[in-house]
């Protein structure tokens, strides 16, 4: 059963990591505007269901 939750809890993530990442505002940024990419990344994070996003 834990397995499963799992599972579904990193499906969930990769969604949103998906959904965050191919969003007009963030491919943007990435072409525009690299300096200001973390911050937005940091405040979107707060938008999705998901404590997995950072920038490296």
């Amino acid at each position: 059963m834990a397995h499963n939750s799992i599972e579904l809890l990193q499906k969930e993530q990769r969604m949103q990591l998906t959904s965050l990442s191919s969003s007009y505002e963030f491919q943007r940024l990435l072409r525009t505007d690299e300096a200001e990419l973390p911050e937005w990344v940091k405040h979107q994070a707060e938008n999705y269901a998901t404590s997995c996003v950072r920038l490296r």
